[in-house]
């Protein structure tokens, strides 16, 4: 995987940064079909970030955001660690939330509660963790 990545000239992560094995994308896309022929949609959690700043995701990120990209109607977010400083991006109508590290946090906490609506995906950050609200179409 580190040999791929640099070969696509791309910034590269740390090795202890991971990723989805090829059975675990099998499995993936599977759970993706049943939810969406089910009508469910769908939010993943991962420590390290699915989408991001480069250097900070799992090593196989193109692939697996690609993957969710094809169910974008089902997939409604990934809400992630790892990358201290937060991130927020939004890719084919999916929200990728890096949730800010408390490991900074001397004197105050760092989490979010999630909610989900039907028309919406509400993340109430404290402490340093940003909140956002993400619309479901």
């Amino acid at each position: 995987m580190q040999k791929k990545i640099e070969d696509e000239k791309r910034p590269a992560p740390a090795s202890y940064n991971g990723g989805i094995s090829k059975k675990q994308m099998r499995w993936l896309e599977r759970e993706l079909k049943r939810a969406r022929r089910h009508g469910v949609n769908v939010l993943l959690f991962s420590h390290h970030p699915l989408y991001g700043p480069r250097g900070l995701t799992v090593l196989n990120d193109v692939e697996i955001v690609e993957l969710l990209s094809r169910y974008s109607g089902t997939v409604r977010g990934a809400i992630a660690g790892h990358h201290h400083d937060g991130a927020f991006g939004l890719h084919n109508g999916i929200a990728f939330i890096t949730i800010e590290g408390m490991v900074e946090t001397e004197k105050e906490n760092a989490y979010g509660i999630v909610t989900l609506h039907p028309d919406r995906i509400e993340l109430a950050g404290r402490g340093r963790t940003k909140s956002h609200t993400v619309p479901l179409k």
